[in-house]
């Protein structure tokens, strides 16, 4: 696979300008070159066409940087933030990840990630941390409250609270430009529908 790219040009920020040559890029803070940048092998095949060195060696970085953040726990392989953090599950960056590209390069493993946060989610269910919420307004909830922090929150579940709010509905608007991007597959409108309701 490959994808074109336009010619090299320059932007102007508010700090200067930040021009992308065709082995480097420079900016007010210096000059960085292709040659320097750690050399990336990614597993995605998707590669640039009428490219430069430095194009290249920034898509090379950028795939190999998301491939760092697959995770596999149990038999399950997913976008987390990598093995370094363990089985942790981050429904909003595997959200907007999803939204910024990977749903297009990676479709079947963000379905997974995203039904692996809905799995996750479903076992947590209603516990909140006592007291780090304001959970006003939501009073028709049944919270089941637990005397812990939120550290110790993400110890034992491996992800936050649905008190997090934002977690749990981007997660929709990822997995709605997933199938819509994929094909529309009426089977994972089912799967959406299900898990929303």
């Amino acid at each position: 696979m490959t994808s074109t790219t336009t010619s090299p040009t320059t932007w102007t920020t508010a700090d200067g300008a930040l021009s992308l040559e065709p082995d480097a890029i420079l900016s007010p803070l210096g000059r960085v070159t292709a040659a320097a940048l750690a050399a990336s092998t990614p597993h995605h095949p998707l590669r640039l066409s009428h490219t430069t060195p430095m194009l290249d060696a920034l898509w090379a970085t950028a795939l190999d940087d998301v491939e760092r953040n697959i995770v596999d726990c149990a038999g399950r392989r997913y976008f987390g933030a990598g093995t370094h953090w363990g089985a942790r599950v981050y429904t909003r960056d595997i959200a907007f990840a999803g939204v910024l590209g990977c749903n297009r390069l990676w479709p079947e493993l963000m379905f997974m990630s995203l039904d692996h946060t809905r799995e996750v989610r479903w076992k947590v269910g209603f516990q909140v941390e006592q007291g780090y919420h304001d959970l006003a307004g939501f009073d028709h909830i049944p919270w089941q409250r637990v005397n812990c922090t939120s550290t110790e929150f993400m110890a034992q579940h491996h992800t936050n609270s649905y008190a997090r709010r934002t977690d749990d509905v981007i997660w929709l608007w990822a997995a709605a430009d997933l199938i819509r991007s994929s094909g529309g597959d009426r089977a994972r409108w089912q799967w959406l529908r299900d898990w929303g309701d």
